[in-house]
């Protein structure tokens, strides 16, 4: 009886490190992701604030 109990208190402690792990690895990926969107709004809005600069040089070429 002591044996079963070991055991299953082994298989509990694995199975929260793995959600554990698991949220650990959730949150680089959400995190990536909002630094991805984030340098893409950059982009979209320097280009939206020189928009009229590049036009101007576009149309002197």
């Amino acid at each position: 009886m002591l044996q079963t109990r070991k055991v299953a208190f082994a298989l509990i402690e694995l199975s929260i490190v793995l959600v554990i792990i698991g949220l650990a690895v959730g949150d680089i990926l959400v995190g990536r992701d909002l630094i991805k969107s984030a340098e893409l709004k950059s982009i979209y809005a320097d280009k939206a604030k020189n928009s009229p600069t590049y036009k101007y040089f576009q149309n002197l070429i």
